[in-house]
């Protein structure tokens, strides 16, 4: 069915959001909409070509109006176009405002509406769509969706996998959907443990791939919960258990090392790419004194390359184990190509091995 823009109204707990707008008015999360989301390319598409009738919204009515729960930045770029109250309230104007024709406003006045009767009936249409689809959510807003389907299946009596499950039904695998959950119980536990929590609010919002990476990382689980046992945390209770064991001071150290500094320009990890070198670094007596005096992790690499190859093999060995243990715990939900991966791996074994036996020789 039709419904006009007017009657359609933006989701205020749309995942998307950042947390301090769920349950905001329409005109703040139209603004933080028309700031953040980039409408500009979706409102010049519907200005040439009008609204695609296959990319139906989908909405929960309540009383006169219907809640979008999926299609919010579409809506938020009509809203705009349409200049309608809250995007007035908003502020809200697109540079070529002014160019926009009396016909094109008249075609978008309404557009093509899926009635469901709750959230939960697209559930994992969203996830799906959203985490592992082509449509991507940013980090975070990945990251509250797998918190929010987490909480609704364990609920509900849901199998000992929480992760597995979610990644099944979204078509990814369950690392993809541990590692953001992860990182987002650990700001979780900082907002809570932190008195100046500016740090863990910047990461937050500027830099939660990152961390995401960071979680990933072996090693830096390692640094920040140096009583855990470790492992790959594959089940909610061995979650949950790793982030009680953190430890605070570390994990703010992590957290200021994310966060530009007056005396910097740029955070000393600010790149997902640097994370095993930063990990790394953490653990070694020397390079974590040139990260913490000097904040810089060229020279601390420097440090970590002239390190003796007995200390890297070790290393080295460490993941290799860590890895063992998440195959085997989680046999269906390899990635594909993980068979070439593992073969090139073995190769290399195999040529390490004889370099040393034939220098031992020697």
């Amino acid at each position: 069915m039709n419904i006009d823009v007017d009657r359609l109204v933006l989701d205020d707990k749309n995942p998307r959001l950042p947390e301090h707008l769920h349950g905001a008015s329409q005109a703040e999360i139209l603004r933080w909409l028309f700031e953040e989301s980039v409408l500009e390319e979706l409102a010049i598409s519907f200005l040439d070509h009008g609204y695609f009738a296959h990319e139906p919204l989908f909405a929960v009515k309540s009383g006169e109006t219907w809640t979008v729960i999926e299609g919010n930045r579409r809506l938020a770029a009509l809203m705009v176009l349409l200049q309608n109250e809250d995007a007035v309230e908003a502020g809200a104007v697109f540079p070529f405002a002014d160019q926009v024709t009396p016909n094109q406003i008249a075609r978008l006045q309404q557009l093509p509406v899926i009635e469901i009767e709750s959230p939960e009936e697209i559930h994992d249409f969203l996830g799906f769509r959203h985490i592992g689809g082509i449509k991507e959510w940013p980090p975070e807003a990945k990251a509250r969706w797998i918190e929010s389907e987490i909480k609704r299946r364990t609920e509900s009596g849901g199998d000992g996998n929480v992760f597995r499950s979610i990644a099944r039904a979204v078509g990814t695998n369950a690392q993809s959907i541990r590692g953001p959950y992860l990182a987002l119980r650990i700001v979780r536990h900082a907002l809570d443990e932190f008195d100046d929590q500016s740090s863990v609010h910047f990461v937050r919002r500027e830099r939660f791939g990152v961390l995401v990476r960071a979680t990933n990382s072996p090693d830096l689980r390692a640094f920040i919960a140096p009583e855990h046992p470790g492992g790959t945390l594959s089940t909610l209770d061995e979650l949950t258990e790793y982030v009680r064991s953190v430890d605070s001071h570390r994990l703010a150290r992590v957290f200021q090392d994310m966060t530009p500094r007056p005396d910097r320009k740029t955070a000393l990890l600010s790149d997902s790419r640097d994370v095993t070198t930063y990990a790394m670094a953490l653990e070694h007596p020397v390079a974590s004194r040139v990260l913490e005096d000097y904040g810089d992790l060229a020279l601390a690499k420097q440090i970590l390359d002239r390190e003796d190859l007995p200390n890297r093999l070790r290393k080295i060995e460490r993941t290799i184990r860590s890895i063992l243990d998440e195959i085997q715990r989680d046999l269906e939900d390899l990635p594909d190509g993980s068979s070439e991966a593992v073969e090139g791996l073995r190769s290399a074994t195999d040529s390490l091995v004889a370099q040393i036996e034939h220098r031992s020789s020697q």
